[in-house]
């Protein structure tokens, strides 16, 4: 049997803050679908993080399928970065969205 992939908590931390593109997206301001980048930040940081591992993704037929690999915590007292989550506000050449009510339903 091979031995599981083992990947670092620090390594899972910096994916999740990658810009994550988002297709068909409702735009309220547009009252079109369109193609968004979506960041995830954090304004504060509390004492204490707790973090939900999402060791699934879905197959080219739709099917959920679970990752087999460890991830491998900070060992030693290491400290992980979280400093890549932080929030610095809007972006240079960054468009907010405006504050709108829901979207129409597809009904």
């Amino acid at each position: 049997a091979e031995p599981r992939p083992q990947v670092p908590l620090g390594a899972c931390v910096t994916t999740f803050a990658r810009p994550d593109t988002v297709e068909q997206y409702y735009n309220a301001s547009l009252g079109a679908n369109t193609t968004v980048q979506k960041t995830t930040r954090l304004a504060t940081f509390p004492k204490y993080l707790m973090v939900h591992l999402r060791k699934f993704y879905l197959s080219q037929n739709w099917t959920p399928m679970k990752l087999d690999a460890a991830v491998v915590p900070p060992s030693n007292g290491d400290l992980i970065d979280l400093s890549e989550l932080s929030a610095s506000g809007p972006q240079p050449g960054e468009k907010l969205m405006p504050e709108v009510a829901d979207a129409p339903s597809s009904a």
